[in-house]
């Protein structure tokens, strides 16, 4: 028996956050292009920022829902 999958299903941009991780790292370690480590930091700034702009957005949900139950 295979117990039920209750995980979050993954999105296109989480999947799109961290193919900007693998692209880079693939092209430095097979190609050698130098530039493909700018790509790397700006991968990870974006990865960061995303992160946090989801914890943002899930916060403004909560408190504007809040704010819609006091109201009625």
């Amino acid at each position: 028996m295979s117990k039920p999958n209750t995980s979050k299903p993954i999105g296109l941009a989480r999947v799109l956050r961290w193919m900007l991780l693998i692209i880079p790292i693939v092209m430095d370690l097979v190609y050698h292009l130098w530039y493909a480590r700018f790509m790397l930091i700006i991968g990870f700034i974006m990865l960061i920022s995303f992160d946090n702009w989801d914890i943002y957005n899930e916060k403004i949900k909560k408190f504007k829902s809040r704010k819609n139950d006091t109201s009625k």
